[in-house]
């Protein structure tokens, strides 16, 4: 009776055929087609990103080197231990973790900073270095930082950066000046 009632003709309804199924497996289709380009674009765009992530978080590295030598060297109170040296000759290299030969291998940085290759090289001296003041020297260095660390997929930079020395010496119209202490 059940079966009966099921199968039963409507008045005014003609029977369906399956067109309506087509068509929403025909919409469904075009929409994973959609979806699944969109997830590449996704996917690209995602892959961009970290890219340029990790090549400017190479490049902070990099600087963090140079920054790391000019800021060690200056908390070096021996004049002999000192990265920058006026008595050099021009083109002495002073490096950390360099690959090629170097004149000294004297910079020493934070562990932190262990994956940096660093090359301090002295340059010709300045042609204003006796402009201002003759009781001072002036030597003039380029420091280069190289952080690679592609193979890993952490990004590669390397940078160069100018800086000139200026140390005030002792002449004999001009005496030592006095040393200070610090009392605490």
């Amino acid at each position: 009776m059940i079966n009966a009632t099921l199968q039963r003709e409507r008045p005014g309804v003609p029977p369906q055929r399956g067109a309506a199924l087509l068509m929403s497996l025909v919409i469904l289709v075009a929409l994973t087609l959609i979806t699944l380009a969109s997830l590449g674009t996704s996917i690209m765009q995602l892959r961009m990103s970290s890219n340029e992530e990790m090549r400017a978080s190479a490049q902070q590295a990099a600087q963090s080197g140079i920054d790391a030598v000019i800021v060690t060297n200056a908390a070096i109170t021996d004049a002999n231990t000192k990265f920058f040296k006026i008595s050099g000759s021009i083109g002495d290299t002073n490096c950390y973790n360099w690959p090629t030969s170097c004149t000294t291998a004297g910079v020493a940085l934070p562990t932190s900073l262990s994956e940096n290759r660093i090359r301090i090289t002295r340059l010709s001296n300045p042609g204003y270095d006796r402009s201002s003041s003759k009781c001072e020297k002036m030597a003039q260095y380029r420091i280069e930082s190289d952080y690679d660390k592609a193979s890993v997929g952490r990004g590669k930079a390397e940078l160069a950066q100018g800086f000139n020395l200026c140390v005030a010496f002792v002449t004999e119209d001009r005496p030592a000046p006095p040393k200070t202490t610090d009392h605490n």
